[in-house]
């Protein structure tokens, strides 16, 4: 058994998840003994890079130097702003009503991860060649629905109105749990740009065109459309590998889109109260602290402070008025 396996199965069962076991791996040879790690000669380069693969990146400041393996994680001397859980997803279907057609397939990436988008769909599923029709998509549905839950915030193209309400009543039809899919946690990119934009048209390709995105999903024939329909069939699995590319090249011209949308909303929950700091320290959409006080808010009983974020340029403005902080702390608010 190697080190990292050791010092992981001591990681787990210690208290997996804990910044304070792992911070006990950097003390000398006899304080891990004593900890029940019993590993002589740990060096601390190898703590670092264990730390990093475990933990996401936590390891003390003097340690960070330039090594390539912590580019863009934080240390265990400074507080951690816990990011979103962001989904990117697309669904495609046989049709337009979930009473009569299925889920074939869907793609998704979280968080920034775009060169990470992947793809499930019923050929990565043998048995769905086995169920009737009209539930073959059983596996795929639980698939999806297990991200849907695990998301803070998904993010879907008219996903409001189609994606999330077709993947709910797929699963009322199966007869499984419903999805977690509340309007707090829903960015709608099309609703977004409908509602806050003057586009001549809002479909996908056209709000990218339009934002001077260059990234385009390309067109697919309608053979391969009618092909999916007919699972089995011997031209089904090249149709749904067409339509794979599809749904994936959806899903990043999505993802753009997203970046440049996101700071119109505002019924997202916050960065502030996922990270539990100061409101008037981070922005509410990307969780950065470049922010710039740029004049008031005014209401009829009350003064705040407005911030804009540097990063994104979403607008936010202090929790407490400025009339009711004490004179002192007012260039915090």
């Amino acid at each position: 058994m190697n080190i990292e396996q050791i010092v992981y199965d001591w990681w787990v069962k210690n208290g997996k998840g804990s910044t304070y076991k792992l911070r006990h791996l950097y003390r000398s040879e006899e304080k891990r003994n004593r900890y029940g790690l019993h590993i002589p000669n740990l060096s601390d380069d190898v703590i670092d890079k264990m730390i990093v693969k475990f933990r996401g990146g936590y390891v003390p400041i003097e340690r960070m130097g330039e090594l390539s393996e912590f580019k863009g994680c934080t240390t265990i001397d400074e507080p951690r702003i816990n990011k979103f859980k962001i989904l990117y997803f697309d669904i495609e279907t046989t049709s337009f009503g979930a009473d009569f057609g299925e889920i074939l397939m869907f793609s998704y990436c979280w968080n920034d991860n775009i060169e990470d988008v992947r793809n499930i769909s019923v050929l990565d599923f043998p048995e769905c060649f086995e169920l009737t029709p009209e539930r073959s998509d059983l596996p795929v549905v639980k698939e999806l629905v297990k991200l849907i839950n695990e998301a803070d915030v998904v993010v879907a193209h008219y996903g409001s109105k189609f994606d999330l309400r077709f993947l709910q009543a797929r699963l009322v039809i199966h007869g499984l749990p419903i999805a977690d899919i509340k309007w707090a946690k829903i960015f709608d990119t099309c609703i977004t740009s409908r509602k806050n934009l003057k586009l001549q048209s809002n479909r996908l390709d056209a709000v990218a065109e339009a934002l001077g995105i260059e990234q385009r999903k390309d067109h697919l024939d309608k053979k391969y459309w009618r092909r999916s329909h007919c699972i089995g069939n011997k031209y089904f699995e090249d149709a749904i590998l067409k339509m794979i590319d599809y749904c994936n090249q959806d899903v990043v011209v999505l993802y753009y889109i997203a970046k440049k949308l996101m700071p119109l909303t505002r019924h997202l929950p916050s960065y502030q109260a996922i990270a539990n700091v100061d409101h008037a320290k981070v922005c509410r959409i990307c969780g950065s602290e470049n922010l710039e006080s740029n004049g008031f808010d005014n209401t009829k009983a009350n003064k705040y402070t407005r911030y804009q974020c540097k990063d994104c340029g979403a607008w936010q403005r202090a929790v407490v008025p400025v009339n009711k902080v004490a004179p002192e702390k007012r260039t915090m608010y």
